[in-house]
């Protein structure tokens, strides 16, 4: 089974998003995009299509998609962009908060306490 991370459209919509997706499987993270902090959420496939058809990601460029096939331990990575093409971009992996500062890009898993970056 594939997952997302993905951001929604609108923060003000979070308690409605939230409220859809409750009996989906997901996880509320932080993340970090060329500087831009956004609270970000993990959806198993399910939720993802369920979030896509309620529409609240329609104006996301691309999602984070993390395939099950995995290397070393590392999940495969790849930009899913809106209207269905995807490019790999590398392994996501945990790293130290000292390592994820100096990316472009971040996730951080607030239960756990782990840093994710894609290499």
């Amino acid at each position: 089974m594939a997952y997302y991370i993905v951001a929604i459209d609108n923060m003000n919509d979070l308690p409605l998003f939230l409220y859809a997706i409750r009996d989906c499987n997901y996880k509320h993270l932080v993340g970090s995009r060329k500087g831009n902090m956004e609270h970000s959420f993990l959806l198993d496939e399910k939720a993802f299509k369920f979030a896509r058809e309620a529409r609240f990601l329609d104006k996301q460029e691309a999602f984070l998609r993390l395939e099950d096939k995995q290397k070393n331990g590392r999940r495969l990575a790849f930009l899913e962009y809106q209207y269905g093409s995807k490019e790999y971009i590398g392994l996501f992996q945990s790293v130290s908060r000292d390592e994820a500062m100096q990316q472009d890009g971040w996730t951080y898993d607030i239960e756990s306490g782990i840093y994710y970056i894609v290499k």
